[in-house]
């Protein structure tokens, strides 16, 4: 079962690593600056919730795939 789980893992790691890149690449970043400019921590937190709207479900893949990559299998005895 630990080589199931680590292909599994794996594949799913690639596949939200490869959405996350794309959400960050058509992400209007220029939105998320205004809070910068003066700063603002309400439009601040704003942009990034939405942010995170955007790129969440592909952040919680990408720790998903890490932790299955990254749990022990079980000790031989």
């Amino acid at each position: 079962m630990g080589i199931l789980r680590r292909i599994v893992s794996f594949v799913i790691l690639v596949a939200a690593v490869i959405v996350l890149v794309g959400v960050c690449m058509r992400y209007n970043w220029g939105e998320f600056m205004t809070a910068f400019k003066p700063f603002n921590f309400n439009t601040f937190v704003n942009q990034l919730l939405a942010f995170f709207d955007e790129a969440g479900n592909a952040i919680v893949l990408t720790m998903l795939g890490f932790i299955g990559l990254t749990i022990p299998g079980r000790a031989k005895d």
